[in-house]
């Protein structure tokens, strides 16, 4: 579940910063994103991961001030 958001909302949010910044398609514009997906695809993963390790140890939220 957790590549079926990321994925595509970095995909959106790169093509979204070339067409900002007018830069064309071509392969080197085209590896960037990628190697990017692969990284977000993981932190998410770990992120998601240590998240549920501590609710099952029983460490809730803490309100910060």
């Amino acid at each position: 579940m957790i590549p079926s958001i990321s994925v595509p909302l970095s995909i959106v949010g790169t093509f979204g910063v070339m067409y900002l910044f007018h830069y064309s398609i071509d392969n080197l514009s085209l590896m960037a994103p990628g190697h990017l997906h692969g990284f977000v695809v993981d932190d998410a993963i770990v992120v998601t991961e240590n998240i549920t390790r501590y609710l099952e140890k029983g460490i809730r939220r803490t309100r910060r001030p």
